[in-house]
This record gives C-alpha cells, sequence and structure tokens, in this order.
C-alpha cells in the first residue's frame, strides 16, 4: 500500500506543511536549512525530500523497514568521515567499531542479513547518530529533525496547533530583529557592512517584510536603520522591471 494512502493524507497537503517547516525552523542567526542539511541529518536522500516538497507522492516502499535500514546504513557510509582516517569509513573500520565482522557489514549492506537492537545502537554509536535514524520512516524523520510529531502531516488538529507556534516563531524572529536594529537611534552608528547584511536577511524573506511591516507601525518610533532598510526594499522593489526577473 501507497504511505500516502495509508496515512490518508494528500501529497501537496504534505507539500505545504513540510515547506512551512523548510520556511520558519532553522537555527537563529543563521539561513534556512536546504534539501541537503536535512537530507544529511534523517538519512532521507535528497530526491525524496525534494518530492515531498513538490507535492509528489512517496515511495511505495517507504513502510518497509528493512529496506529502510539499509538505505540508511549506505547513506551514512557515503556521507560521514572517520575522524581517525579523515576519509570515508571502511567496512572493516566500522566493524572493529562496534564489535562486529567485517563480513556482518557486508551481509547488512546487501540487505542479506538484518540488525538486532544491539548492533543497530552500536552502529549508531559509531556513526554519531540515534537508533532512530535507522527505523523511522520518511515523515517520521523528517518531523523528528524540525522538532515536532509526525503527526503534524497526518493530523488536522495538530496541523493548526504547530501552525500557530510557527506564526508565532515568525513574529518573534522580526519582533527581535525590529529591537536589535531599534537600539540604534541613529542611522550614522549602523556600520555599512552591518545595515547590508541587515537589508540582505530582509530582501530573502518577504513575509519578514511584511511581518515587520506590521510592526514598524507603531507612534512615537525613532527614526532608526530599520527605515533605512525599508527604503532600501522599497528602492529595490521600484527598480525591478515589470514581468519580474529572470
Amino acid at each position: 500500500m501507497n504511505p500516502n494512502a495509508r496515512r490518508g493524507v494528500p501529497p501537496p497537503l504534505i507539500a505545504q506543511r513540510l515547506n512551512r517547516l523548510f520556511e520558519v525552523i532553522f537555527p537563529a542567526g543563521q539561513r534556512p536549512w536546504s534539501n541537503t542539511d536535512v537530507s544529511y541529518s534523517t538519512g532521507v536522500p535528497e530526491p525524496v525530500i525534494a518530492r515531498l516538497r513538490q507535492g509528489l507522492p512517496l515511495e511505495e516502499h517507504d513502510g518497509d523497514q528493512h529496506p529502510r535500514f539499509v538505505a540508511r546504513l549506505t547513506f551514512l557510509f557515503a556521507t560521514r568521515t572517520s575522524p581517525t582516517t579523515g576519509r570515508g569509513y571502511t567496512n572493516s573500520e566500522v566493524a572493529r567499531a562496534a564489535g562486529i565482522t567485517g563480513a556482518y557489514i557486508g551481509y547488512l549492506l546487501s540487505g542479506k542479513r538484518g540488525p538486532t537492537l544491539a548492533v543497530t545502537e552500536a552502529l549508531a554509536q559509531v556513526f554519531g547518530v540515534s537508533v532512530a535514524f535507522f527505523t523511522d520512516d520518511t515523515l517520521t524523520a523528517l518531523a523528528r529533525r524540525f522538532g515536532v510529531t509526525v503527526d503534524y502531516f497526518t493530523d488536522d488538529a495538530t496541523a493548526e496547533a504547530v501552525g500557530r507556534d510557527l506564526e508565532a516563531l515568525e513574529h518573534a524572529r522580526a519582533d527581535n530583529l525590529v529591537q536589535v536594529m531599534g537600539r540604534t537611534s541613529s542611522i550614522g552608528a549602523v556600520k555599512g557592512s552591518d545595515l547590508d547584511s541587515m537589508v540582505e536577511r530582509l530582501r530573502a524573506d518577504s513575509k519578514l517584510q511584511r511581518i515587520l511591516g506590521r510592526l514598524l507601525q507603531m507612534p512615537g518610533r525613532k527614526v532608526t536603520a530599520v527605515d533605512v532598510m525599508t527604503e532600501q526594499l522599497n528602492s529595490d522593489n521600484d527598480a525591478q522591471p515589470e514581468g519580474g526577473t529572470d
């Protein structure tokens, strides 16, 4: 059975909810996570993440745990570097660290043998991941990465509750940006490089621009770097040719 049908969630709705997580949840002061970032930390292949974000269905075998374990273990060998050699892990190196044989690693990678819980725990420790890295299905792994439960994708009430939290986070992030820049009562006190950085941050986030616009409609506000940023953004928008850019 197709995982999407089993969950009863239309792929476009999963895409909408997943893209919302990518849009809002990322470390403070850093850029939003890319598909590559999330793939590295979850073991979900980039093409699968891209398909989900485009509203396309999951693969038929996504619910099968054995193929998933093989795929995730193979992914770790392909993406992790040994701290000892500075190169990719070898079968024998992982086998020694996990207390198993190199032949057993070969069987696991080929899918001829399945792991015990003890072996899964040992491999997780070697690669510096959790056991859930090997066992979570795609949506569960993605939900865990963004700090929500898989119900966010499958349950409307949960999605609405998380949606309110995401909206609050957006507003808090925008409000914090206003406060940081609002400490400057004179635009001359802001270094050009700092101002450029602030402008780039706003230019890349249209929703943050709209939220800032609402927050800036406050009485008694002094002229600060925010005004310069807003003016520059408006100038950028006015300079855009009709029909957008290439």
